[in-house]
This record gives structure tokens, sequence and C-alpha cells, in this order.
């Protein structure tokens, strides 16, 4: 709308020709703007660091899973070539 800030809007017509009235209400919204400014970050914040904190999981877990296989195979390797007293 333009015009004064205070201005008070007329009734608008609707498609019938009937009049409706237009109650304009003011608020101020910028503390709703901020903090859902404040939990976007902290939303993304904890995302990255739960990500952070899964890779370093992951990573652990792989690198357990290799040592454990690593051994498995030489294990193997050695039944393989006739040493029946491999562990």
């Amino acid at each position: 709308m333009t015009g004064a800030a205070h201005e008070v809007p007329r009734a608008y017509k609707k498609f019938l020709s009937q009049t409706i009235d237009v109650l304009e209400v003011v608020s101020n919204v910028s503390d709703v703007a901020d903090n859902a400014q404040a939990a976007l970050l902290i939303t993304v914040l904890g995302t990255a660091v739960v990500a952070i904190i899964m890779l370093l999981g992951l990573y652990l877990l792989a690198r357990s899973l290799a040592g454990v296989l690593a051994r498995l195979t030489g294990t193997m390797s050695r039944l393989a070539s006739g040493d029946l007293v491999a562990r």
C-alpha cells in the first residue's frame, strides 16, 4: 500500500461488488527475525558438529575393521602355505 504509515485503508470491493473491510495489523517482528536467525545458526553449527563426530566414528570403525581383516588375511596366508599351527 502506498501513502502515510498511519492511513486507514478504505474498504475493498469483492468479486460480487460486496464491500469488505480491511484491518491492518502492524507488529514489530524484529525479535522474531532475530530468534529465527539464532535458531538457524544453532541448527547449522549443531549439524556440523554431529557430522564431524560421525565422520570420526566412521574413520575409527574403518581402521578397526581394517586391522582385523589384515590379521585374518595374514593367518589365512600362513595356513594356506602349510603352517598348521598359525593363530
